[in-house]
């Protein structure tokens, strides 16, 4: 018996060992969270309850709501309600509420799935929190309001605008969000995609971890993403362009993100909109409240006084110029947080597929919301520690868990038998040649874990492998992928299907320069260029094919 022979039992042993005491925290942390008492709303906080919403419908199940209230000396006025963003609660906006003078009621309710509201609702998204509003302002006797909406909460005011016709007297966006185009990539499909990649990972470590209920009141948690993964932004632009009444845009310059071109492009679209740019970022409700209450309290005196500008009264240029198509020239860089956001994002997403990651960030690349050297860095950093995790797996787990589910579903035996005689044979040229051999990556790096190469050695060969592989693809996609994004053949088609096209063309190009490297791959590439042009060699089906057509209507007849 070899030494690791022996060793091998003691390892299961401890791994069963570890697996157990891990199983035994998960399940004393869903004990402590299924017994674990919701917070006590603050006494400054009201509560009422509201139906449930899904989609358009009011469901029976009832819904908890809290909200903060101020009233004021003269309650014709029409009331005001202050909307928080994601993630956010009620709390957030009451500085900015102290600081409005009393002419007006205040109302700041925690949205559901948020604060002290309640947290398991069928639907997060921003069209649901606008139907909770609305019945909030019916149970408390609100005929009309000024709506002011902060971050995502712009969205659930731009919503509650058509659910509620007549009751919104103003809009105020700040920092809002709005039209599809300045989210993310800009388009919902891809979008949301990301969304779902971002609930999944935080539902996993919601569910999956032993915290004892702490994440479950975490800043980004479960109810934050679900928020983004369930709201549509793509009929905003059509709400923006049919707003009929008063509208105030307050956006910082240094906003990272939501970014200052979204405000442009909703001034655009509502022309009797007042816009009022600050040398501020996107917390300016939080560090300059004070400010904000003045220009806020001054719009809802003219709004209140007959003066402010609605569509009807709008300058005829600014009408003719909210006619006009949009103009993705105008689609920003991210930066800041937004470019953090970003990067995770495009790390995390190489986990599912490296090269269609790399393809989508050259893509983005040739949009210009990102920078070259920002998106190949986070697929760098996703593709290197994705695959040295599979490194690690092959060493750790071995060859009986290509037998077990989910390696079974990725990873064939046969497959990792044949990388681990070439890793044996070519040494660490495998590595250096799998990184651009699509397909011999996963087996060949499980394969190196589990012939347990020296750890060091294989990090370092394939970093320099990547670093090479990754800035060329990603190059490689920005420059045809902008080609194709503008191409006039796919003018008006969505991002998924020019996605597609890219990775296609991508796909071709890098399979040619790579026939081309090699000169054996140059001489196939002249026998099938000859084979394709000659002939003799053509399959026999290019000919029976017209013979057939010949045939069967003979036959038929």
């Amino acid at each position: 018996m070899t030494v690791e022979t022996r060793i091998r039992p003691q390892r299961r042993t401890r791994y069963r060992r570890i697996a157990g005491i891990y199983l035994l925290l998960l399940a004393l942390s869903l004990w402590a969270r299924s017994h674990r008492k919701p917070a006590a709303a603050p006494e400054n906080l009201n509560i009422v309850e509201l139906q449930a919403v899904s989609g358009e419908k009011l469901l029976g199940t009832p819904v908890r709501l809290a909200y903060w209230e101020r009233h004021s000396g003269d309650e014709h006025n029409p009331a005001v309600i202050l909307l928080h963003g994601s993630p956010g609660q009620s709390r957030d906006l009451i500085p900015l509420a102290s600081q409005l003078p009393h002419t007006h009621r205040l109302i700041i309710p925690d949205l559901p799935g948020f604060g002290y509201s309640g947290h398991d609702i069928p639907d997060y998204s921003i069209r649901a929190h606008a139907h909770y509003v609305r019945q909030l302002l019916d149970h408390l006797g609100i005929e009309r309001a000024h709506v002011v909406g902060f971050s995502m909460g712009g969205g659930v005011a731009l919503n509650l605008a058509p659910i509620a016709p007549g009751r919104v007297a103003s809009l105020t966006m700040l920092s809002a969000i709005g039209v599809q185009e300045m989210e993310l990539l800009g388009e919902y499909r891809v979008n949301h995609g990301l969304h779902g990649l971002q609930l999944a990972g935080l539902w996993l470590l919601r569910e999956g971890l032993p915290h004892m209920g702490w994440l479950d009141n975490a800043m980004l948690s479960v109810p934050y993403a679900r928020n983004f993964y369930d709201s549509d932004q793509r009929p905003l632009r059509r709400i923006l362009s049919g707003y009929p009444g008063p509208m105030l845009i307050v956006h910082g310059r240094r906003d990272t993100l939501v970014p200052v071109q979204a405000a442009l492009e909703h001034h655009r679209l509502v022309p009797q909109s007042e816009l009022q740019l600050l040398d501020e970022n996107h917390f300016a409700v939080f560090t300059n409240p004070a400010e904000l209450a003045t220009r806020l309290s001054e719009f809802f005196a003219r709004v209140d006084a007959g003066h402010a500008a609605t569509r009807a009264t709008a300058a005829p240029a600014r009408v003719s110029a909210s006619r006009l198509p949009f103009d993705p020239t105008h689609i920003p860089k991210a930066m800041g947080v937004a470019a953090v956001v970003l990067f995770l994002l495009l790390a995390g997403s190489t986990l599912v597929s490296e090269d269609l990651t790399c393809i989508a960030a050259g893509v983005m690349v040739a949009q210009g919301r990102v920078g070259f050297l920002l998106a190949a860095s986070a697929c760098l950093v996703g593709i290197y520690g994705g695959d040295l995790l599979l490194f690690l797996l092959g060493r750790v787990l071995g060859r009986p868990a290509l037998k077990r589910a989910p390696l079974k579903w990725f990873l064939r035996e046969r497959n990792v038998a044949l990388s681990s005689a070439w890793f044996a044979n070519q040494g660490f040229k495998v590595i250096v040649a799998s990184r651009f051999l699509p397909g011999a990556r996963l087996p060949t790096y499980f394969a190196a874990g589990l012939l347990h190469t020296n750890f060091w050695r294989f990090a370092v060969y394939f970093f320099l492998a990547a670093s090479v592989w990754t800035p060329a693809l990603v190059g490689l996609s920005a420059g045809l992928g902008g080609g194709v994004m503008y191409s006039s053949l796919l003018q008006g088609r969505g991002l998924a299907l020019k996605l597609g096209m890219t990775g296609v063309v991508v796909y071709l190009t890098m399979r040619l320069l790579l026939s081309i490297s090699s000169h054996k791959g140059r001489r196939l590439l002249v026998s099938s260029w000859r084979r394709l042009t000659r002939w003799e060699f053509w399959p026999p089906w290019v000919f029976y094919a017209p013979v057939v057509g010949y045939i069967v209507p003979l036959a038929l007849k």
